[in-house]
């Protein structure tokens, strides 16, 4: 907590619910606009599916592309999400697991495509 960083995509769920004007304060100033202007909306931290983790990853990889980090994490929800709801190793579990390879495999793709400085 407190570390500097250059760029901030925060994953937060604070108030229960969709909180578009927290998630701009707490990021980056103008990089969530930025990414939505070519992205589209950025999936709030209280959405745990799949498709939020999808859409995360694509701002992530597009973050990568664009910003070139040494560094970057990713928050991915879904394959916790659903092992709660459905139970480890049950078929819903099994497919947020993969397609949570084939997002990590996409953000593997990304940052080998980056070109150092």
């Amino acid at each position: 907590m407190g570390a500097p960083a250059d760029y901030n995509l925060p994953q937060s769920w604070r108030t229960g619910h969709e909180d578009r004007s927290l998630m701009r304060a707490l990021a980056t100033p103008g990089l969530l606009g930025t990414l939505e202007a070519k992205l589209g909306p950025y999936a709030q931290g209280i959405d745990e599916s799949v498709e939020a983790d999808e859409n995360r990853v694509r701002f992530a990889a597009e973050l990568i592309a664009e910003k070139k980090p040494a560094f970057t994490t990713v928050y991915l929800a879904s394959v916790d999400h659903s092992e709660h709801a459905f139970g480890p190793g049950s078929p819903e579990a099994l497919a947020a697991i993969a397609r949570n390879d084939a997002m990590i495999g996409r953000l593997i793709a990304a940052a080998r495509a980056v070109e150092p400085d």
